[in-house]
């Protein structure tokens, strides 16, 4: 079965299965997500937690201090380190919880388990949308995601909501990629992936590996031909220069390394 014949299949199955039934599957993932991690929600503060939370000032001011958090370092509100890391929408995110719910750790775990629940729903969606409605493959593999023991230590940890929400942002700016590859490439889509692509840049710097996903999702999960897929992964280049303008107005040192002065050597740091 050639490329587009396999994309006419998928398309007519999804079609099929929309018109006929209800979809559970995204309701049965995120319930499962819930009723696997609930038990952390009663965790405390533990390990690195204290440098995005509690123990950050530009978190403490809550609301107040996001246009901080923007225009700083990860750790420049704990330690004033000004380099390294670059996660804004991570702390924006902490600081808003601790305005509306206090900032207590319960609050904190009760959101990563929230938002684990809403990415791994995404992630359905988009294996859905690639695959096709009319098989089980996509329910199947988002409930091995959720269950896989790999995730314990990113959702019980506060600290790690970096790396939820960078999954969560990835997840839906391929999902909207895809609608507009296939769904008759409307603008809204387009520009949706984009910002959800923007944004899990902001969560974590590791979203900006997306951009190597970003064609080889479009190659197997659509019968757009290669000049189409390397014109619209180009626009994804964007969101990569607007990331490192933020970084650079923001930091010391717009590149993932930090330098320290030791016996009149530097030596760098990946961080």
């Amino acid at each position: 079965m050639n490329k587009k014949s396999k994309q006419t299949t998928i398309m007519q199955s999804r079609t099929s299965s929309n018109s006929t039934q209800r979809d559970w599957g995204i309701w049965i993932v995120m319930f499962v997500a819930v009723l696997i991690y609930a038990g952390t929600i009663g965790f405390d503060f533990v390990l690195d937690d204290e440098i995005m939370t509690y123990g950050n000032k530009f978190v403490n001011k809550g609301i107040a201090g996001i246009g901080d958090i923007f225009t700083h370092g990860t750790l420049f509100g704990f330690n004033g380190m000004n380099d390294q890391s670059y996660r804004p929408l991570m702390l924006a995110n902490f600081a808003l919880e601790k305005t509306f719910f206090g900032g207590t750790s319960g609050s904190y775990h009760f959101f990563n388990v929230f938002y684990f629940a809403l990415a791994s729903g995404v992630f359905y969606l988009f294996m859905k949308r690639a695959l096709g409605a009319g098989s089980l493959i996509p329910l199947a593999t988002a409930l091995l995601f959720v269950l896989h023991p790999i995730h314990t230590e990113v959702v019980a940890n506060i600290k790690s909501r970096d790396e939820i929400l960078g999954f969560l942002f990835v997840a839906l700016s391929l999902l909207y990629v895809l609608k507009y590859a296939q769904d008759g490439n409307k603008t809204k889509d387009l520009v949706i992936s984009l910002f959800c692509y923007l944004a899990a840049t902001l969560a974590k710097e590791t979203g900006l590996a997306m951009l190597g996903l970003l064609p080889i999702t479009l190659w197997f999960f659509t019968d757009l031909k290669f000049g189409r897929i390397a014109s619209i992964t180009a626009i994804y280049l964007a969101p990569v220069v607007l990331y490192f303008l933020m970084r650079s107005g923001a930091m010391d040192n717009m590149f993932f390394f930090r330098r320290h002065q030791r016996c009149g050597k530097q030596f760098a740091f990946g961080g």
